[in-house]
């Protein structure tokens, strides 16, 4: 089933990505970075060295697989299939893999409770998971909370736990949702017609309501009810969105100065904003952007003279830009998109190339090392390589496109 017209009204992608989604050839799928748990879908795979390890420091081919979707998770894969299946890898705590129990997967499994269901986009938080049908119906499966540490991300109406996909609870079964995130213990929701429904803890404000209770059923921000979003980007314990007209706009934890509102040496552990807020620059006026992404405590941005800015992890209380390395013929890339993990970012330019900066540590700046770079570097790895998709977890990542 074609993704309904409601359905269509996402943001519009990249140049990159309408070469490689107009291409005969069929689109492939290339994980890389931290795979102890199974994440990465490689089998077999050995651990080695003292602590028992393996990751993949360079992307690598999923063989086996033509998708539509992917996305990772703090140590789970979600992938749908050009069939419109969801298939399902790594750590299954709580059941956040679907197969109806706690079994970690080693392996890409087909998600059977979603037989029948024609799947278009897929979700990854921490310990739950969310997916997308081709008419806008919302599944959840994962962990659903504690009264400890709060819950709700299932949007179920309750903390309860799932092991299999079902629909979620309440109003936003009548309404038609164009895109998904999943943080550490909360879901976002964008509808086709720019509407924000968030659910789960409400600790640290994240569900941008105003409030710190936890939302058990998905319910519209009331605060974003004029704005008309074209993009919806879960942090770990925050959300970013851009409008129709750019502005950029966040909530929730800003510990480590992931919201870029500013501060000084007063944030701390307590730090947020529990109502979506615009970022303002040094002349007053709102940040504006043609791409946002949020990690887990960063965020980053694509502005509309093509500068990428970046904040958070402690080290840029606001917006600062990083400068890419220059080609050989002189000039800098320009980038069109930008994602962000755990620690480290991913850039792609309007030329079709991938730049990575953060952590070596991450495992996922994709140069074959664990070196730092702190500025962006072509991973060289994908030349050629047609980009129609990215997805960033908390320390793997994977790529749809074509050679």
């Amino acid at each position: 089933m074609a993704l309904s017209a409601r359905a269509l009204r996402l943001p519009a992608p990249s140049a990159v990505a309408r070469r490689c989604l107009a291409s005969a050839t069929s689109p492939v799928c290339l994980t890389w970075g931290e795979g102890t748990e199974g994440q990465l879908g490689h089998t077999p795979f050995a651990l080695s060295g003292v602590l028992q390890q393996y990751a993949e420091l360079a992307p690598r081919q999923l063989e086996g697989f033509v998708l539509r979707d992917v996305a990772c998770g703090t140590n789970h894969t979600l992938a749908v299939d050009g069939d419109g299946a969801v298939w399902s890898w790594g750590k299954s705590d709580f059941g956040k893999c679907g197969h109806g129990d706690d079994a970690d997967c080693k392996a890409p499994a087909r998600v059977a409770a979603l037989a029948g269901v024609d799947v278009v986009a897929v979700a990854c938080g921490e310990s739950h998971s969310l997916a997308l049908d081709s008419d806008g119906r919302v599944y959840s499966w994962g962990w659903g909370g504690s009264w400890l540490s709060g819950g709700g991300q299932l949007g179920s109406g309750d903390r309860g736990h799932r092991y299999a996909p079902a629909p979620v609870a309440g109003a936003l079964e009548g309404a038609c949702v164009a895109s998904l995130g999943a943080g550490e213990g909360h879901s976002v929701f964008l509808t086709d017609d720019g509407e924000v429904w968030t659910c789960g803890a409400g600790e640290h404000g994240r569900n941008g309501n105003g409030g710190s209770g936890d939302v058990l059923a998905p319910e519209p921000v009331a605060a974003l009810d004029d704005v008309d979003v074209v993009q919806l980007e879960a942090g770990s314990a925050f959300t970013i969105c851009r409008d129709s007209t750019g502005v950029v706009r966040v909530w929730g934890r800003n510990d480590q100065g992931q919201l870029g509102l500013g501060g000084g040496l007063a944030m701390d552990v307590y730090a947020l904003e529990d109502l979506p807020r615009p970022i303002d620059l040094p002349d007053g006026s709102p940040l504006t952007a043609v791409h946002v992404a949020a990690g887990h405590s960063h965020a980053a941005v694509v502005t509309p003279s093509g500068a990428l800015l970046q904040w958070g992890a402690k080290n840029a209380l606001e917006p600062a830009a990083h400068v890419f390395e220059c080609d050989g013929a002189g000039g800098a890339p320009e980038p069109v998109a930008v994602h962000c993990g755990g620690a480290y970012t991913l850039a792609e330019t309007a030329d079709g190339d991938l730049y990575s900066f953060g952590a070596g540590s991450s495992k996922c700046l994709g140069h074959g090392d664990k070196q730092r770079h702190p500025h962006p570097k072509k991973v060289a790895a994908l030349d050629g390589f047609r980009l129609a998709k990215l997805s960033c977890g908390y320390r793997h990542c994977a790529v749809l496109g074509t050679w």
